[in-house]
């Protein structure tokens, strides 16, 4: 079975028992991340699951979803599943900081996380990625997520960029994924536009001369080659972070 069907199976079983679980309570579920812009690997990807419903969910509610969707029950075609649950009224408009009724991390290499609301995660992610859904979210069940989640402010989207750097720089310092997310960074701030992180770093690549090495040295240690010098890798996180200042 190709990659792609694979991830449709998986994704569309997903849903359908998420549907079953919720009823009419259920207004969509989405997929983010590389399943939504591209350069999905099952090697490499997780598998981004959003899910809305019309109501805040009991506790009771919440745990019988994560013994239907857990990777125990419904084993994940990647390194992962990282699923977030929002009511209608935690996007209705986006609650600072935000809140979700579930965020449920599992796989064959994803550390197990069940969060029942906010807990320690960062919140930025959940600002950067609903902004992200709003654009390029593919529906599995539902409405375009931008009919479901109210337009993140600018000045907040941008805050939540800086958060990500900077969380960065203390827990993942010099790593390819740093240098990717500071190119996808770049990317967004210079033309608007959400890619996956690796079309990214091959545009900036092409356009910033100067920060090529670094990029393309990232993508190469991504897929397992030498490890990056810290230097060029710390080029293209300067790169972006002078754009938000």
């Amino acid at each position: 079975m190709t990659d792609s069907a694979e991830l449709s199976r998986y994704s569309g079983e997903l849903s359908s028992r998420l549907s079953t679980a919720l009823g009419s309570d259920l207004i969509g579920v989405w997929l983010l991340g590389s399943a939504a812009l591209g350069g999905f690997s099952p090697e490499r990807s997780d598998v981004d699951v959003l899910a809305v419903s019309r109501t805040v969910p009991s506790l009771a509610a919440r745990r019988s979803v994560v013994d239907l969707i857990g990777p125990d029950a419904l084993p994940c075609p990647a390194q992962g599943l990282e699923f977030v649950w929002y009511a209608r009224s935690d996007v209705q408009p986006l609650a600072d900081p935000p809140s979700y009724q579930l965020n449920l991390n599992g796989g064959r290499l994803r550390e197990h996380k069940i969060q029942f609301g906010p807990g320690a995660e960062a919140e930025h992610w959940f600002v950067i990625d609903l902004a992200i859904g709003r654009d390029h979210a593919v529906p599995l069940l539902g409405p375009p997520l931008a009919d479901v989640v109210t337009p993140i402010p600018r000045p907040r989207l941008l805050d939540a960029l800086r958060r990500s750097l900077a969380w960065h720089d203390e827990n993942d310092a010099g790593s390819p994924n740093q240098v990717l997310n500071a190119a996808r960074t770049i990317q967004f701030l210079e033309t608007g536009l959400w890619t996956n992180k690796l079309d990214a770093a091959r545009r900036i690549a092409r356009d910033h001369p100067a920060l090529r090495q670094a990029l393309v040295a990232a993508e190469q240690a991504r897929n397992g080659g030498p490890a990056l010098d810290p230097e060029p890798a710390a080029s293209v996180v300067r790169a972006a972070q002078a754009l938000l200042h």
